[in-house]
């Protein structure tokens, strides 16, 4: 089935999905783009509503980003969010999530948090979501403990540059999408762009995705011989990396947009209306990957995963058992 009036973009995001599994980018760019609409066909809306479907671990992430966002905005108008106020809306957030999940809320409401776990009705126990309610709120811990928020409350108004906004800029023709947690200016006038992570991994991939940030940051806010600094703040770690940024780290980010682009474009039956067809993006079938996305239900109904050995479970390790003091036990309250 090909599906029109689909203008062609490009993201970070994107870019991920298309390199961990072409069909699962198709389903989730092509295949569910309309299902919002009630006159859709069945498996458009099937895509659409498993396209809305987040990991366990990805809805944590983003409850943590999202708090810390309201935090820094705060400090961003002149006021301050406590630790405990921010410790309590973190608590909410998830709990109102999890509940609206469970319940398959989603179903009606596409705003509606819509968990993976729930819509193929994995039996998560009980010590796992607890275990992740609580390293979530070690991670919220672990921000405030940081040198970081004392530089932001030390800010200047006309210093800050972007606190979770969405932006857009053009690449040859094509529209990029760029969302930065947070970027602001030194008293220096240096650029400074940071990303939180919420997990254990700390990985060199994380690199390029600055590298892409920074060659937009170079474009938007900075001139040619002013210094932009990537940086990476681990939660979980309570560490900040620096990542080196200069001409060829700009270039790399360039080229990597400009690949990825060609790459997608490639994959098109007519790239300049951006019309899909499935056959043209192969499945990559891999135990562990599969079991955890969100369109398997359609690759187990259409047979692509049925050789597939048993996936190995998610290591409970990646998330602390210890219990914060004064901790909540669990998000579902």
């Amino acid at each position: 089935m090909a599906i029109r009036d689909n203008a062609f973009s490009w993201s970070m995001s994107r870019s991920t999905r298309l390199a961990e599994c072409p069909r699962a980018y198709y389903l989730q760019y092509y295949l569910a783009h309309g299902g919002w609409d009630p006159s859709a066909p069945p498996e458009v809306k099937e895509a659409d509503l498993l396209k809305r479907l987040k990991t366990r671990w990805m809805w944590a992430g983003i409850a943590v980003h999202d708090t810390i966002a309201e935090v820094i905005q705060a400090i961003q108008k002149g006021g301050w969010i406590p630790a405990e106020e921010a410790e309590k809306r973190l608590t909410e957030r998830m709990r109102a999530d999890y509940r609206a999940s469970n319940n398959r809320r989603y179903l009606a409401d596409r705003k509606a948090a819509a968990l993976v776990e729930h819509e193929y009705k994995e039996g998560v126990a009980d010590t796992t979501w607890q275990a992740l309610y609580q390293q979530s709120m070690q991670n919220l811990r672990n921000f405030y403990a940081m040198d970081v928020v004392g530089k932001l409350r030390g800010l200047s108004p006309q210093q800050w540059l972007s606190v979770e906004t969405m932006d857009t800029f053009d690449f040859d023709g094509t529209p990029v999408h760029v969302v930065l947690d947070l970027a602001y200016r030194t008293a220096d006038d240096e650029v400074v762009i940071l990303d939180w992570k919420t997990g254990k991994t700390k990985s060199s991939d994380y690199q390029i995705q600055l590298f892409c940030y920074g060659y937009y940051a170079r474009s938007r806010w900075a001139a040619a011989k002013e210094p932009i600094h990537l940086e990476i703040a681990y939660l979980y770690h309570r560490e900040v990396e620096r990542v080196g940024f200069a001409d060829a780290q700009s270039v790399e980010g360039e080229e990597y947009i400009r690949s990825s682009i060609l790459e997608m474009k490639r994959r098109l039956v007519d790239p300049a209306v951006n019309v899909a067809r499935e056959e043209d993006f192969e499945p990559l079938p891999e135990a562990r990957r599969c079991g955890g996305c969100n369109f398997r239900r359609i690759c187990e109904r259409k047979g692509i995963l049925k050789n597939l050995p048993p996936a190995p479970p998610y290591g409970r390790s990646s998330w602390s058992s210890a219990r914060p003091a004064a901790a909540p036990s669990s998000p579902r309250g």
